[in-house]
């Protein structure tokens, strides 16, 4: 049975479509723990991280045996090198992507908030971060037991029954009308011109 896998970089509006998945009827996998360590990191100059939640597991959660069976069905949110090293399975992804200025404003705020200047290696400049973005689509294509759909993050801001009706049609077992209900175009605070 199918696991199905929302997958990006953090700050690409993986939790977004986790949310979303969720309103469009779907189980979705994440760590009450591990929300509430993240819930409890201060606001940054008035911005609120994720005020709908984050839906992050523990690190190298995917690796633990027999995980997948444990989640048929159900939605997981991991970062592409995760979904690299997913175990033999049969896997829908969502691949989050977003354009290098907005992330990279939106990680700011957020190492702000973890009082760390640590930065993802893809972060280091827009030409890092095209190349990883392909790196990472490579691993995807690679793997015989995952399909995937890339999906952009101002597109389902702007769009949300239509992205999630991609989704829906890619086999995702969703509701693309309940789940764009999710999408908050007021959270998208970080626009290129803006």
């Amino acid at each position: 049975m199918t696991v199905y896998v929302v997958c990006g970089l953090h700050r690409t509006g993986t939790s977004m479509m986790m949310q979303g998945a969720k309103a469009g009827g779907m189980t979705v996998t994440m760590s009450l723990e591990k929300e509430e360590e993240l819930r409890a990191l201060p606001d940054v100059d008035g911005y609120e991280l994720n005020p709908h939640g984050f839906y992050e597991v523990p690190d190298n959660y995917h690796m633990k045996p027999g995980w997948s069976r444990e989640h048929e069905g159900a939605v997981i949110k991991v970062v592409p090198v995760q979904a690299a090293m997913l175990c033999h399975g049969d896997y829908r992804v969502a691949f989050m992507q977003r354009p290098y200025e907005e992330v990279l404003a939106s990680a700011t705020k957020l190492r702000k908030a973890q009082g760390t200047t640590a930065d993802h290696i893809a972060l280091n400049d827009p030409e890092t971060y095209r190349e990883c973005f392909a790196m990472y689509e490579g691993w995807l294509k690679a793997r015989r037991d995952i399909s995937y759909l890339v999906m952009h993050y101002g597109n389902v801001i702007q769009n949300p029954v239509h992205e999630f009706t991609r989704l829906a049609e890619a086999g995702w077992p969703l509701n693309p009308e309940a789940a764009a209900t999710a999408v908050r175009p007021e959270l998208h605070r970080h626009k290129i011109g803006a």
